[in-house]
């Protein structure tokens, strides 16, 4: 949010977002962002990529970040990986507490939420999943925007080499 109202300060901004289920966290930044007078389009979590259309550049957090990926909302990856096909920068925003060494990182579990999110009543045979997070490889990032300076993705390796690797919160 602050790095948005910072750009929308600086001059013109247009958003796009996606609705962000299950928790529906883009509906309230299109909300909030709408009430600063920022346009906002909405799109469903599987439409956003259309909004590349006419973007010139994608922003989006990341929940944590390792040496390979960063681990972001589902949907992220084919929203990256579009943005690449199509010659669109994408930023990551990250504020270094999300910076994790390669034994932390190897420890993440991304967690799922209840099958019935996404379909209540399955027919026989029919597996449901409902991943709320996905890593997404580092080479689709042009950028990461952060609190310790802006870092090309070649650089998060050693970044993330330098945080400190204790495991002892994760076995807790």
């Amino acid at each position: 949010m602050h790095a948005l109202t910072a750009l929308h300060e600086a001059g013109a901004l247009r958003v796009s977002c996606s609705e962000s289920r299950p928790a529906l966290e883009g509906r309230r930044l299109a909300r909030k962002l709408a009430g600063l007078e920022i346009p906002v389009t909405c799109y469903s979590d599987a439409a956003i990529a259309e909004a590349l259309t006419d973007a010139d550049a994608v922003a989006v957090g990341a929940d944590a970040i390792g040496p390979a990926w960063f681990l972001n909302k589902t949907g992220t990856r084919m929203l990256a990986a579009s943005a690449w096909q199509r010659g669109v920068p994408v930023y990551v925003v990250a504020s270094r507490d999300k910076f994790v060494s390669a034994a932390v990182a190897d420890r993440l579990v991304v967690r799922e939420g209840a099958a019935s999110e996404v379909w209540e009543d399955p027919p026989g045979g029919v597996t449901v999943r409902n991943p709320y997070f996905e890593p997404i490889p580092l080479e689709l990032v042009t950028t990461v925007i952060s609190d310790i300076g802006l870092l090309g993705a070649a650089m998060l390796p050693d970044v993330c080499a330098s945080m400190q690797s204790d495991l002892s919160v994760l076995d807790a």
